[in-house]
């Protein structure tokens, strides 16, 4: 059956950096059929040629499939009276899409998915110019994928909410790329460990009987880039804190992985999670200033910044989850830029337990998800150091160095790959796939936003209306006060005893992607796959 992705905003960044390059694999690899037609829409004309060379020049050249082969199949459409146009959109469905199904060898009947990367003001136009001109016949499916922040709050949530739901129905809708509660959370979409987390609970017998107040202290989802707001200013809203760890560290099992089942355990946990306010100290609000060697500015030294701005360039908040599986269990999450190291993990600390005086311990297990650099999965854990001693009596007992805290997981990188930088299917190729086999695991429905912005409403509101000075911290540096605000809401940030740092994770992988170009160069034979970051420390 033939197969239409329309995409509005195709002159946008959005489209040059992901969304051709992501159809373009995918066709590559036959996820989706190599004939499917892709019509870009905006709304000043494009000179055909002009508009491929610039908004795919990030799409390869693969000679399995060759980009000239992807090229022919791309067109644009000029939509002269814009988005909420009638005659433009019957011109689009008339001239682009309808053409190319009655020509289609198994035509007339098509699929038809639009993919929305346009400002939230005009969803509703085109949802409503979409169901009026759009829509695929009898037989064939219509799915809109919308991108971009869904609302600012509970109340423009549910106005942006209602003009879409005027005309589609929620099983036909593909939210995928909401910045909830701008500088502290975000839909993080589709990583491979935040993926993992439901295996590692449910293909394992390993965690899920510890995974309860009983056993697990605290989680940290940690967000942090070295880098500062590089001109954008106003809210920092680019990149935040990862939704889906949550949902799937803390829901949960679904009766079973099908899309309805997921959403019904993601609602379920999200009623559960208390509703954040300012004035109870939920929040932790900060602002990058200048470095104290004076090589990087602050935040308020960007000419697009008001000077008298308190606009927060980090953000933390601790979520309390009313459940009995969860009730007592701060949920840490950060976000900022301008910190001291670019850096994405998942961080759960189990309780220690008394019968771990026996061996003279007091340091915590912990798992950790690294997200980035370097994508990792390891668990710090005590081992006895190798030697003469047997590591039990008395005294033995009583010398710490008999014990050595040790890491134990695996590198995706070596584990899933030849050692080279770990590279995984791009977030939107497998969001437009579920789109197009109508998988809606990994999107975010209405139900989840909903009780999501019950959670942060109350919160946003208080920060726009009094307006808290943040603290100002020098760049690369910890904001003054954080660790003593985490300790209060009984979450201590302190890094392991072993972990496996952002620094010391880049510059392995940076020798390691050094040496296997040094191998192949040379025409030596390949280096050993399983290398566990070439440390006596870091066990398998």
């Amino acid at each position: 059956m033939p197969l239409t992705v329309v995409i509005f905003g195709a002159t946008g960044d959005l489209a040059r950096k992901k969304l051709f390059p992501a159809l373009y694999e995918l066709m590559l690899q036959e996820h989706i059929p190599r004939w499917t037609s892709i019509v870009g829409c905006g709304r000043s004309p494009q000179d055909p040629d002009a508009f491929l060379a610039k908004q795919c020049v990030n799409v390869r050249d693969d000679p399995a499939w060759p980009r000239d082969c992807f090229l022919r199949l791309v067109r644009y459409h000029c939509l002269e009276g814009g988005y909420a146009d009638a005659r433009s959109h019957a011109r689009l469905a008339d001239e682009e899409v309808r053409r190319y199904e009655e020509r289609h060898p198994t035509g007339p009947c098509g699929n038809r998915l639009f993919f929305l990367s346009v400002p939230p003001a005009v969803f509703g136009a085109v949802a409503e110019m979409v169901s009026a001109h759009g829509r695929a016949a009898a037989g064939g499916f219509t799915r809109l994928l919308i991108e971009k922040p869904f609302g600012r709050d509970s109340a423009s949530f549910e106005e942006l909410n209602s003009l879409t739901a005027r005309h589609f129905d929620e099983t036909q809708l593909y939210r995928i790329g909401h910045y909830l509660a701008r500088a502290l959370i975000d839909h993080y979409l589709g990583k491979e460990i935040l993926l993992n987390i439901s295996s590692l609970r449910w293909a394992n017998s390993l965690f899920e009987p510890l995974w309860s107040a009983e056993h697990i202290e605290a989680v940290q989802v940690t967000f942090k880039e070295d880098l500062g707001t590089q001109g954008r200013g106003g809210y920092f809203d680019g990149v935040g804190i990862v939704r889906d760890a949550l949902l799937f560290l803390t829901m949960e099992p679904p009766e079973d992985m099908s899309a309805a089942a997921i959403l019904a355990a993601k609602v379920s946990l999200l009623k559960s999670v208390r509703t954040l306010d300012l004035r109870r100290g939920d929040a932790f609000l900060a602002q990058y200033g200048p470095s104290e060697d004076g090589g990087r500015k602050g935040y308020l030294d960007d000419p697009t910044v008001d000077p008298r701005s308190r606009c927060p360039t980090f953000a933390a908040c601790v979520l309390s989850i009313d459940s009995d599986r969860w009730r007592g269990v701060p949920f840490l999450l950060s976000a900022g830029k301008g910190l001291d190291e670019r850096l994405c993990e998942v961080r759960v600390r189990f309780r220690p337990k008394p019968y771990n005086a026996l061996l003279g311990v007091d340091s915590a297990n912990e798992l950790v998800m690294r997200v980035q650099p370097d994508e990792a999965i390891y668990v710090v854990a005590v081992a006895k150091t190798p030697g003469l001693c047997a590591g039990v009596g008395r005294e033995e007992r009583r010398t710490p160095e008999r014990r050595t805290p040790v890491a134990m997981g695996l590198r995706y990188a070596t584990q899933f790959g030849d050692g080279s930088p770990f590279v995984a299917p791009d977030a939107y190729e497998r969001m437009l796939l579920n789109a197009a086999r109508g998988d809606q695991a990994l999107s975010v429905s209405a139900a989840e936003l909903t009780e999501a912005w019950r959670i942060f409403t109350p919160l946003l509101h208080q920060i726009d209306e009094e307006l808290p000075p943040p603290v100002v911290h020098p760049f690369g540096q910890t904001p003054r006060g954080y660790e003593a605000w985490t300790e209060a809401h009984g979450v201590d940030i302190a890094p392991p005893a072993t972990h496996w740092s952002a620094k010391e994770a880049e510059a392995h992988a940076a020798a390691k992607a050094s040496a296997m170009a040094a191998a192949k160069a040379a025409a030596a034979p390949p280096l050993e796959p399983r290398d566990p970051m070439d440390s006596d420390s870091f066990m398998w």
